[in-house]
């Protein structure tokens, strides 16, 4: 079976826009049958430590493995191993799928007791509340992000449809924007849990679906280093969300 693998650093950049060259995990990118696998090696380096045409650290340079230094001689001996164990895994197969491979590079990098993948970890709605806990925000905007994760379960539960990463594309959030246009539900009371058909306007459904872009890029980085890629929905060739309107100002002419 035919595949490639390149080991790289992360190319990320900051809110700045400039590149991250310190302590940068590194992956090895693994391209098979028309799909793609980023896989997290356990090591994170500096960029002037990699050396990106020979694909491994630079001699006498040290990588971190969580808190732990680590030797360079020690990261290469690893990313060899990845490439040996990827040569004769694809070399016995047809059809492979991702999560063979990140088993055998678990079992390959000593990761399988170390960190074990739990369905949770890729989930949509625990994914969002786990951005809205760590969100450095104030209250008021924490509130607005949980009432965001409110409107997808309810869209979820109206359309009767398993919301995860998975599902989520440019027509489904077509159609989440439709529902909160039509419909969208608020408690009757704040004591009853009745619910009252609440639709939503313009300005109302533009922060809610940049809040859901900006929680997706946080998920697709926080699975990525999983070893697991998702499509961006959002964007020139996506869903895009329909834009802030306001009124024509009005000027005060004082004498």
């Amino acid at each position: 079976m035919k595949y490639n693998v390149k080991i790289a650093l992360e190319s990320r950049k900051d809110k700045t826009g400039q590149l991250i060259i310190y302590n940068v995990p590194v992956f090895a990118q693994i391209t098979f049958a028309g799909d793609r696998l980023f896989y997290f090696t356990g090591y994170r380096m500096d960029a002037e430590k990699f050396n990106p045409e020979t694909q491994e650290a630079r001699k006498n340079s040290t990588g971190q493995e969580g808190k732990r230094d680590v030797q360079y001689n020690v990261i290469n001996q690893r990313l060899k191993a990845i490439r040996a164990a990827l040569e004769l895994f694809f070399q016995s197969r047809e059809t492979a799928s991702k999560q063979d491979i990140i088993a055998l590079l678990d079992s390959t990098c000593n990761k399988a007791k170390q960190e074990t993948l739990k369905p949770d970890d890729f989930d949509f709605f625990t994914m969002f509340e786990n951005y809205v806990r760590i969100a450095d925000v104030s209250a008021v905007r924490k509130r607005n992000l949980k009432s965001v994760t409110n409107h997808w379960r309810r869209f979820e539960e109206t359309r009767g449809i398993k919301i995860s990463f998975d599902i989520i594309s440019p027509e489904i959030l077509r159609d989440f924007e439709k529902y909160l246009k039509t419909e969208g539900y608020i408690p009757k009371h704040k004591k009853s849990s009745e619910l009252v058909a609440s639709p939503k306007g313009v300005n109302a459904i533009h922060k809610i679906m940049a809040v859901t872009k900006v929680f997706w890029k946080f998920a697709k980085m926080e699975l990525k280093h999983k070893g697991i890629e998702i499509k961006n929905p959002f964007g020139e060739d996506g869903y895009q969300a329909p834009t802030e309107v306001y009124g024509s100002p009005v000027y005060i002419q004082t004498s």
